[in-house]
C-alpha cells in the first residue's frame, strides 16, 4: 500500500477603521478586526493495485476559527446632528428649505436650543448631555469554532475485466460553536420603553400646556 498525507494551513487577519458617515462631518465611525484561522489534515492508505481488489481508507480532520469584533463610535458632532435632525422634525415644516437653513445656521452659529436637553433626555429620564455623546455607540464581538473529522473507505472488487463492484463508506462528524456579544455604551440603550412611552405622553401634556420643552427647567417644573 501507499501513504499519503496532505496538510494546510491559513491564516487571515483584517484591521479596519473608517469614516462611516461619508461625510466631512464627525459624526461616527466603525473599527472592524476579523480574524479566520483554519488548520485541515489528510491521511490516506491506498492499495498499490495488485490482483483483483482495490482499497483505500483514510481520515480527514478539519479545524476552523472565525472572530470578528467591531466597534461603532459616535464622534464628537454625532449630538449636534441629532439635535438638528431633531429641531427640523420639530419645526413642523421639516422640507421648507428656509427652516432647514435657519435651524443649521442657528446650529453653527452656537445659538440653537438643545432638543434633546430640553425634550428627549427629560423625557426618558436620563441625565442632560447623555445621549448620543462622543465615544459611545455600540460594541460587537462574533465567532465561531468549527470542527469536523471524517473516516472514509472504499473497496473496487473487479469480478472480470468489464465488471466491478465498488463499495463504499464514509462517518463525518462536525461540532460547531457560535457567539455573539452585543454591548451599546449610549444612554439611550438603558431606556425602559414601556416607561418611555408614558414618559412621551408628559411631554405631550406638557406642550399643550405651553411648556417650552427646549427648556429643561420648565419641563422639570411641569413633571414635578
Amino acid at each position: 500500500f501507499t501513504f499519503s498525507t496532505i496538510t494546510s494551513y491559513r491564516e487571515t487577519d483584517a484591521f479596519q477603521n473608517y469614516d462611516i458617515d461619508y461625510s466631512s462631518a464627525d459624526l461616527a465611525s466603525l473599527q472592524d478586526d476579523v480574524g479566520l484561522e483554519t488548520f485541515t489534515q489528510e491521511l490516506r492508505l491506498t492499495s498499490t493495485g495488485d490482483g483483483n481488489f482495490d482499497w483505500m481508507v483514510g481520515g480527514f480532520y478539519f479545524d476552523e476559527k472565525v472572530s470578528r469584533d467591531s466597534q461603532l463610535s459616535y464622534d464628537s458632532q454625532f449630538r449636534d446632528f441629532l439635535n438638528v435632525a431633531g429641531q427640523i422634525q420639530l419645526s413642523g415644516d421639516p422640507t421648507n428649505p428656509a427652516v432647514i437653513s435657519a435651524i443649521t445656521g442657528a446650529q453653527a452659529a452656537g445659538v440653537l436650543p438643545d432638543a434633546l436637553a430640553g425634550l428627549l433626555e427629560p423625557a426618558v429620564n436620563l441625565p442632560i448631555g447623555s445621549v448620543g455623546i462622543d465615544g459611545s455607540g455600540t460594541l460587537e464581538s462574533v465567532g465561531q469554532d468549527d470542527k469536523a473529522i471524517s473516516l472514509f473507505g472504499t473497496a473496487d472488487w473487479h469480478l472480470t475485466d468489464r465488471l466491478t463492484a465498488s463499495f463504499g463508506i464514509n462517518y463525518t462528524q462536525n461540532e460547531k460553536e457560535s457567539r455573539l456579544n452585543i454591548q451599546s455604551t449610549d444612554a439611550l440603550a438603558a431606556v425602559d420603553l414601556t416607561q418611555a412611552e408614558y414618559n412621551a405622553l408628559v411631554v405631550g401634556a406638557a406642550q399643550g400646556a405651553g411648556v417650552d420643552i427646549t427648556n429643561a427647567a420648565q419641563v422639570g417644573a411641569f413633571v414635578s
